[in-house]
């Protein structure tokens, strides 16, 4: 006989016993019964099995060295629906109590309970039954317990969900309006009740096929399944379900899905039912391999190859699942599952490329989140024995923030720190462009970005460049007036821009006149004319030069001779006012020299020293000389090989020559040019005339 279908799957450490309609299993001859090593790949009887189908199984672990296994069968006479079997012997203990197909059984607390087709509900305690609960027609599906309470999956009206106290022996409807259809199995996660069946209302919610009970209230399981569910099982965090369903959520699947209780999403596992036939029941070992049994042929599942379709020729078939956790990123690595079955038991580990987490770069996977498990590495062969979840292990990125000088020169060095580390944004100092001012940085080069400011505290979430930013200097041209007075308004503009440089017309000196303009006050540096154009490159003084003016300084005979002497000097120029022994007035002798021919004026002295200042003309003044001679003296003058001889004429026509002229004005007179003179009388006389003369006269060769 090939086996019909598979039942029920119970784990019980090392092994899995497998219930259904069948005469042999994996190549042995098994009664409805046997286990599956799933260490080491082998099957064993359980003796001569039962007689008819099973259905149902329970394990009895109170004494973990003499377990009792029961199960729960289509009975083939009035009572033989009950058996159990203690690791050697297979024994019917139906009795007359249990007297139709045992559907379900749950061992609680010392006992057995068991749910039977259009009987009741019994308890056992291994000597004597005790009936709970009976009823006409119906189905008893499943039966779970927790804390003292038995729950039941029927369709049996009033009782498609209920609860039985154990303690207070009373019965609790848990959906007083009741589904629609059947409810087919239980699971619990924490205090939540999860129902599986046909139904796709229950107690007035809309719920497709699932439903949770959280002691109070009922709700749907998003959008559920499109068809029947028959069994679901609950083990970290994941509820697992199995029927005859496409669609669960907005995943398409193939009679088996997932969903993630603490994300309240169903997710799509790379496993499901080929051939379209039903999924009866699920199990989970402590490996996390998932196994299902019931009437399907075929599986499909997606490993790192692609899609392999397996047969089983056993209604049963195992899968170990990989899931991969971003572990605090985002993105989705899929799920990989193999058969656990060489050779087909091979997946090769992924990439993270399609995962991102802010600040950190992937690098491998690890069965712990913290990476102190076993670390699985991209591209990696792996054989499965087990189903197990691997977390995206994660590598904190530095990040460098460079700085650019745009435009400028020198530099300043990058900044780095681990993401969300802060640093500080350092100052320009070090940079320097001519014609502007550093002011802060940019994320782009134009300013059009994030500004940053000098000594910001900037936390590290990527890399980038900061470009400095500059602002344009204005530059001014000062004026001095370099001792003069008034103002000339300084200039001003933006690095290269232009300018001219204004006239001195503002300005005064007295005595000098204003010509140009020059970068030093001395007239050193460099000069500007006025009207140049400059560019501004700078800010700086210029300095007003000055031309001294020159000035005429005139001195005036003051006589009928007419005699005038000019002398232009610069201003501020320190002169001394002449003697006038150039200057000759008949029967007068130079006196000084006044600024008003009349002598009303300022008195100059020959040999005052004097600043010019201006234009100014000096008259002579003259005396009348004084004398005691009693003739008359005609005079004449001649020059003779560079000194004047002053011939006086006397009344008897005898030459005399000037010989010597002292110190008290005596003049003494020889009778010829000799070289050698004879005295021969002498006159006492003033000879202011003779004294200007004589300053331009050489005497010497006389003396």
């Amino acid at each position: 006989m090939t086996i019909t279908r598979i039942n029920y799957l119970l784990i019980d450490g090392d092994y899995m016993y497998v219930a259904g309609d069948f005469t042999t299993i994996g190549g042995i001859s098994a009664n409805n019964i046997a286990k599956w090593n799933y260490v080491n790949n082998t099957w064993s009887n359980l003796s001569t099995g039962v007689p008819t189908e099973c259905f149902s199984l329970a394990l009895d672990t109170t004494d973990p060295n003499n377990k009792i296994l029961y199960l729960g069968v289509l009975g083939s006479s009035a009572f033989d629906y009950l058996y159990k079997w203690n690791g050697s012997v297979m024994t019917d203990i139906s009795g007359s109590t249990i007297n139709s197909t045992v559907t379900s059984l749950c061992f609680y607390n010392t006992k057995l309970y068991i749910g039977s087709d259009d009987n009741g509900l019994y308890s056992y305690d291994g000597v004597n039954y005790n009936t709970i609960y009976t009823f006409v027609s119906g189905f008893i599906y499943s039966i779970i317990a927790k804390d003292n309470k038995i729950y039941i999956a029927s369709n049996i009206s009033g009782k498609y969900c209920a609860s039985y106290d154990l303690i207070n022996t009373t019965w609790t409807n848990l959906s007083p309006i009741d589904p629609n259809d059947d409810c087919l199995s239980l699971a619990f996660y924490n205090s939540n009740l999860y129902v599986s069946g046909y139904f796709t209302t229950i107690n007035g919610v809309n719920a497709n096929r699932i439903a949770v009970w959280n002691g109070n209230t009922w709700s749907n399981i998003g959008d559920g399944l499109n068809n029947d569910c028959k069994y679901i099982t609950i083990q970290n965090n994941f509820l697992y379900a199995g029927g005859t369903f496409t669609q669960a959520g907005s995943q398409s699947v193939q009679g088996l899905a997932r969903y993630d209780i603490l994300k309240q999403v169903w997710s799509s596992i790379p496993v499901g039912i080929n051939d379209s036939k039903d999924c009866n029941i699920l199990a989970l070992n402590s490996s996390n391999i998932l196994y299902a049994g019931g009437t399907f042929d075929s599986i499909t599942y997606q490993n790192s190859t692609g899609t392999i379709i397996e047969n089983t020729p056993n209604k049963l078939s195992q899968w170990a699942i990989i899931d991969f956790d971003s572990n605090g990123g985002s993105g989705i690595v899929n799920t990989l599952t193999a058969s656990c079955i060489s050779p087909n038991n091979t997946i090769v580990i992924p990439s993270g490329s399609s995962l991102v987490k802010t600040g950190y770069t992937f690098s491998n996977w690890n069965t712990n989140p913290n990476g102190s498990g076993t670390t699985y590495q991209v591209g990696q062969t792996v054989n499965l024995s087990s189903s197990f979840t691997l977390y995206a292990q994660w590598t904190i990125n530095n990040y460098t923030i460079s700085f650019n000088s745009n435009g400028g020169t020198g530099s300043v060095s990058s900044i780095t720190g681990t993401y969300g580390s802060n640093g500080t944004i350092p100052s320009g100092d070090s940079l320097d462009r001519v014609g502007y001012t550093f002011v802060n940085w940019n994320t782009q080069q134009d300013g059009s970005g994030t500004t940053y400011k000098v000594g910001e505290i900037v936390t590290f979430n990527n890399s980038f460049t900061l470009y400095a930013q500059w602002s344009i200097n204005n530059y001014t041209i000062s004026f001095d007036s370099n001792g003069g007075t008034g103002s000339v308004s300084s200039i001003s503009g933006t690095y290269g821009s232009n300018g001219t440089i204004p006239s001195g017309d503002s300005l005064d000196r007295v005595g000098y006149t204003f010509s140009n303009w020059n970068s030093h006050q001395d007239g050193s540096g460099t000069y500007y004319q006025v009207g140049e154009t400059v560019t501004f490159n700078n800010s700086f003084t210029l300095y007003a030069q000055w031309t001294a003016n020159t000035y005429i300084i005139t001195f005036e005979a003051n006589n009928d001779s007419g005699n005038v002497i000019t002398v232009p000097e610069k201003y501020d120029t320190t002169i001394t006012i002449p003697n006038g022994n150039n200057l000759f007035d008949y029967g007068h002798v130079f006196e000084n020299w006044n600024t008003n021919s009349s002598g009303s004026g300022t008195v100059y002295e020959a040999g005052e020293k004097i600043v010019v200042t201006e234009t100014v003309t000096l008259y002579a003044r003259w005396k009348i000389v004084d004398s005691d001679l009693s003739q008359t003296i005609d005079y004449s003058y001649r020059l003779v090989e560079g000194f004047v001889n002053f011939f006086m004429e006397y009344e008897n026509q005898n030459d005399y020559i000037i010989s010597i002229i002292d110190n008290e004005y005596n003049i003494f007179l020889s009778d010829s040019l000799a070289n050698t003179p004879s005295f021969t009388d002498y006159h006492q006389f003033n000879l202011a005339v003779l004294l200007l003369a004589a300053g331009y006269l050489d005497f010497s060769k006389y003396m």
